[in-house]
């Protein structure tokens, strides 16, 4: 009953975000940006870490599905704010790896390796505990400086990712599957500046890896790359017996659109050594198993069978397939055109988006600015207030001292004069005295005038 009932749920869930999906496609698409909103709320339906991760890859294989990269690109900026407001970055981490593969698919390069690279700083504090995490991020900076044509920084990056798989830990199949993959890139990067030693090194590597895994599909396709490269050196004769090997499977599991490419690849073979039968031969086989829609391979089979017709005298034919050759290339043109308007619509598409961004991360900006003014405004009025009180206490403080210092002169000064003016008192006292002791008194004054009346 409970694998029922988990059973039901899963389910329910699934339909919850195929009709969100359903709902971008439809006339109302003012409401975009609420099913947006929904979509990246069910992330965290879970408390999970692990089945938020889950979610995030299914909910963009579902988008990728639709070839909208504007409802994932908007989805992953949803989703990574919500998990910064959450503090989560595990989540995070994922959101930005994907949103690193939407820059590279529509080109925007150095884009795509700014987000990866904010990634790996939080792969770098140790909060997502994931072994594999900053080998793929590693490589995927890897393939955005191959698309650049930069070799040299993307043979750094892969040997980045390389070395982290390397480091101890889980070895499992997954791994083992990464180890492959990074050895088919590195090989490749090699290929880009020359080095085809080394890159057939690598090549050797992702091949015993898929030989292990039994992974005969990718195994072929490491294959057709060695092939590729011993024609690149004119080994005709060991690029040819690859060729026919990896053919023997491709028709075995009844690939059609492999069996195409294998044939016009044996048939551009057998031109080099000028085996033109061989070669006719070979791209009419191709010829029968192309996907009609797939006009870079349709071209080539064209070119390669209007080369043989053309050697083996056959001018007709060789005309006649020249003329497809040339439609094609018209084909391949005009959807090159319109290839580039879609992309031209797509950048814009992102450019206003990243604009709206901007803008929003600007105005935030500008409040927090503000906000930090007025608290340094307010920090300002504070110190001045208090640098006022200080002076104000001190010129009081000042003002009392001199007073008191006044008051304490006034008080000796006053007891100086207090001094001085009992000492003249006392010395006019004293004068008197002696004034009064050196003059006769009234008595013998009297006698002194009746002696003289006499």
């Amino acid at each position: 009953m409970v694998s029922v009932t988990l059973s039901a749920i899963t389910v329910l869930k699934r339909i919850f975000i195929f009709l969100c999906f359903i709902s971008f496609f439809l006339p109302t698409s003012g409401q975009n940006d609420n099913t947006i909103e929904l979509i990246a709320q069910s992330v965290y339906n879970s408390q999970v870490k692990d089945e938020r991760k889950q979610r995030v890859i299914s909910i963009v294989d579902s988008i990728r599905s639709t070839g909208n990269y504007k409802y994932r690109y908007q989805f992953l900026k949803r989703t990574i704010q919500i998990a910064e407001s959450r503090n989560d970055t595990s989540t995070k981490t994922t959101c930005l790896n994907y949103l690193g593969n939407v820059y590279n698919s529509i080109g925007k390069y150095y884009e795509a390796v700014t987000v990866f690279k904010e990634a790996i700083q939080l792969v770098g504090k140790g909060n997502v505990k994931d072994g594999s995490a900053l080998s793929n991020l590693y490589m995927n900076i890897g393939n955005s400086f191959y698309y650049l044509k930069d070799n040299d920084k993307s043979l750094l990056y892969y040997k980045k990712s390389l070395s982290e798989l390397k480091k101890p830990g889980i070895t499992n199949n997954t791994y083992k599957e990464r180890f492959a993959l990074v050895y088919n890139n590195l090989a490749i990067a090699y290929i880009e500046k020359g080095d085809f030693g080394t890159g057939k090194y690598y090549f050797l590597q992702a091949l015993n890896i898929d030989k292990e895994l039994k992974d005969s599909t990718r195994m072929y396709n490491v294959l057709l790359n060695i092939a590729g490269l011993y024609n690149t050196e004119h080994n005709y004769d060991t690029a040819l017996v690859i060729y026919m090997r990896a053919r023997k499977y491709f028709e075995r599991q009844q690939l059609g659109e492999d069996l195409a490419y294998v044939d016009q690849s044996i048939s551009d073979n057998y031109l080099k050594m000028l085996d033109y039968k061989k070669a006719l031969q070979f791209g009419k086989m191709a010829l029968k198993n192309v996907d009609t829609s797939d006009f870079n391979s349709l071209s080539n089979i064209y070119k390669s069978l209007a080369k043989s017709y053309f050697a083996l005298n056959d001018f007709k034919n060789a005309y006649i397939y020249q003329q497809f050759y040339t439609t094609t290339q018209d084909s391949l043109n005009s959807a090159g055109v319109l290839s580039k308007i879609k992309e031209n619509e797509l950048l814009s598409d992102f450019s206003k988006m990243r604009f709206a961004d901007s803008v929003s991360a600007e105005v935030k900006l500008q409040v927090s600015n503000t906000k930090i003014e007025e608290k340094r405004k307010q920090n300002y009025y504070l110190i001045a207030v208090l640098l006022i009180t200080l002076i104000a206490f001190g010129v009081i403080y000042n003002r009392f001292k001199v007073i008191k210092k006044q008051k304490e002169v006034i008080s000796a000064q006053k007891l100086i004069v207090v001094e001085k003016q009992t000492e003249i008192l006392e010395s006019l006292k004293y004068a008197k005295r002696i004034q009064q002791a050196q003059m006769p008194t009234e008595k013998h004054i009297e006698k002194k005038l009746k002696d003289l009346k006499k």
